[in-house]
């Protein structure tokens, strides 16, 4: 199951040349796919957002017109189909109500139209670095969860404290053992994971965090946006 988890992340985080362009607007569609073509980019313009709902993409990268609710139905359609791609929304003149909602919906940047071939391409060129980076991170963190799961749950337990920083008094206390007690689950834990000390053990446990912090509805590890 989990290298089942690594191949689709990986598949769908995999960096592609193929944008999607979704503007219910023909001409500024058709300026923009004018733009992205002269960068050599292959681009597959889009009408309606609807679209996405019968036969999403499984690669490239998405730039949408936030037009009120673009953003969160195309985002919605990729969930249902169990497909993450990021999303790139734009709109004229965008007030921070708009970057803010289309960020909250789960886009990975926000740009201000119209904008020069130049600076989209180095945003995507950058978009590309996050997403490897963000791929190395998911792939450690499934890695790392497929050893977690041989730990019992009260180790698991003592452990989650210890990668935040607490003391074996605290997590006794807060479980409700013996400082004992506290120290034969970390030791357990760590001769289970195979980790050469506590220090291992706690990196093990922080990389299932992050990767989970990846998911689809979760911000906190995306990349920054910024007004173009």
């Amino acid at each position: 199951m989990l290298a089942q988890e690594a191949e689709t992340m990986e598949r769908h985080m995999q960096p592609d040349d193929t944008i999607l362009v979704v503007d219910r607007d023909e001409k500024r569609r058709a300026q923009i796919c004018f733009l992205l073509r002269n960068g050599a980019n292959h681009v597959e313009p889009l009408n309606d957002p609807r679209e996405f709902g019968l036969r999403p993409p499984t690669t490239g990268k998405i730039l949408a017109h936030n037009d009120g609710r673009a953003i969160s139905d195309i985002l919605a359609a990729l969930r249902r189909h169990s497909v993450w791609l990021p999303v790139i929304a734009y709109s004229a003149s965008p007030q921070p109500e708009d970057v803010v909602g289309a960020l909250g919906a789960g886009a990975v940047d926000y740009l201000s139209w119209p904008f020069e071939i130049d600076k989209l391409s180095a945003r995507l060129e950058q978009l590309d670095s996050r997403l490897a980076a963000m791929r190395s991170m998911r792939e450690r963190g499934i890695h790392a969860r497929n050893k977690l799961n041989e730990l019992s749950p009260r180790e698991r337990q003592v452990l989650n404290y210890m990668s935040e920083g607490e003391t074996s008094r605290t997590i006794a206390d807060e479980l409700g053992l013996s400082p004992r007690t506290v120290e034969i689950h970390r030791a357990n834990a760590i001769r289970k994971l195979g980790a050469s000390g506590t220090v291992e053990a706690v990196r093990i446990a922080i990389s299932d965090k992050e990767a989970r912090a990846l998911g689809p509805d979760d911000l906190e590890q995306r990349p920054k946006a910024g007004m173009a």
